[in-house]
């Protein structure tokens, strides 16, 4: 049995790995060139270097593994429809996520962004009325989850602490303690009509490119507030840009933006009512840890023959 990784790792990890799986090789390759030279007769692939090129030169891979959440981009038609078991890193990004999510909030709800930089003129007194006009509890408000995963479970009992109502929307709908309903999708503009925070913690899919367009956002309060920390491309861009400026809806928090980077000439560098955060909500000193110990364990599981962790629905993109 040969497994490769797609990235240079430390000698540390390589023994652990090593005595996750006895009698297994373990290789590297940190480059495509070289990851096309060992991969012919691996059975197993943690990316690094992914395409369809990849995929072609492996005809012995039985499991492929994700070092992140987000896969769907990478489900090339020949592997959906191929025997090889896909794994992600869904829960690994959880806390920090969460943590990221509920910063975004507390400084909308805050009116933290006018604080900075202060009013040359009279920066005490000129931004005090700025925020004082500005700023809510979230105590007692309403989050609309959409995406109710690991991010956005643990988004939620956090949630919960703040005195927050908790709704959720998820595709296969489960009773949860915190959250007061868990709905399905059929009940998305019911979501978004009770929400004054949205966050969207969903995968990217075929179902969700765009689903948050001008419909959508016509459906949600005035001071509503979305955080996006999934994808950009779930939510139109133009759309928001519109609801945004017309002040139809809060404001927004974005981690993530479509297109990505955000080009330094969108109007919405320049908004009082948005935030934006270079895509860094899954990062932490905790991230990496937990990103190698999933791919330990489940390298553990393939060599005995046990069922893997977080296997990707391949046709669901998740």
């Amino acid at each position: 049995m040969k497994i490769l990784i797609g990235a240079d790792i430390s000698e540390e990890k390589m023994q652990r790995l090593r005595a996750a799986a006895p009698g297994a090789e373990i290789a590297v390759a940190a480059d495509r060139p070289a990851v096309l030279d060992q991969i012919a007769d691996a059975d197993a692939y943690t990316p690094g270097p992914w395409d369809e090129g990849v995929l072609v030169a492996a005809p012995r891979l039985r499991w492929v593994h994700f070092r992140w959440a987000g896969v769907a981009g990478q489900l090339f038609p020949p592997l959906v429809e191929s025997a090889v078991v896909v794994t992600n890193s869904a829960g690994v990004f959880a806390v920090p996520m969460a943590e990221h999510a509920m910063a975004l909030m507390l400084a909308l709800s805050r009116a933290l962004n006018l604080c900075l930089p202060p009013s040359p003129e009279d920066p005490w007194r000129a931004t005090a009325e700025r925020v004082r006009s500005r700023v809510r509890e979230l105590h007692g408000a309403t989050l609309g989850i959409l995406g109710y995963g690991g991010i956005g479970r643990a988004t939620a009992q956090r949630a919960r602490g703040f005195g927050m109502r908790v709704l959720a929307l998820r595709r296969r709908p489960e009773p949860d303690g915190f959250a007061e309903a868990v709905w399905g999708p059929e009940r998305l503009d019911d979501l978004l009509g009770e929400s004054d925070h949205l966050l969207i913690s969903c995968p990217l899919t075929d179902r969700t490119r765009g689903m948050i367009g001008a419909r959508e956002l016509a459906l949600m309060k005035p001071g509503a507030v979305i955080v996006n920390v999934a994808r950009g491309s779930i939510i139109s861009a133009p759309a928001l840009l519109r609801a945004l400026q017309e002040r139809r809806i809060g404001g927004a928090a974005l981690d993530v933006t479509d297109p990505e980077p955000l080009p330094a000439d969108s109007p919405l560098w320049r908004m009082d009512n948005v935030i934006i955060t270079p895509h860094v909500s899954g990062s932490s000193p905790e991230t990496s840890r937990r990103q190698f110990e999933l791919l330990e364990e489940n390298v553990r599981r393939f060599a005995a023959g046990r069922d893997l962790l977080n296997v990707v629905d391949k046709r669901a993109g998740y």
